[in-house]
């Protein structure tokens, strides 16, 4: 097994306009701070902690990705509902946004955003 460094966590860009994988990218970004106040270097091993949380991070976006589905067709002759939510505690921010049916009672979601508190 590799041994993870810093700049091993940025080497992948995540693209996700549609924010349909948010809370994964979210996690990253926290690993990411935390990293860089542990730490001022990106050439040092992260350590078995950080190395732990990141491993059970990629994994679970492993698992999740095959579920991921986006209808990118919403408007039909039914009236429709935007429904958007938003939440936030001292670590993050965000919201998301579905559109929802009201005929046929199927939502979809549209888009989220996330973004880290200060």
């Amino acid at each position: 097994m590799d041994i993870l460094l810093g700049k091993n966590l940025m080497e992948e860009a995540i693209f996700d306009p549609l924010g349909l994988i948010r809370p994964f990218h979210t996690k990253v970004k926290i690993l990411m701070r935390d990293l860089l106040k542990k730490s001022s270097t990106w050439d040092k091993p992260i350590g078995a902690a950080m190395e732990k949380q990141a491993r059970a991070l990629v994994q679970d976006v492993i698992d999740y990705l095959p579920r991921v589905r986006h209808c990118r067709l919403v408007i039909s002759s039914n009236p429709h509902e935007i429904w958007v939510f938003g939440d936030a505690s001292k670590v993050a921010y965000g919201i998301c946004v579905y559109v929802h049916d009201a005929v046929g009672k199927h939502t979809e979601l549209l888009l989220s955003r996330g973004h880290l508190s200060f």
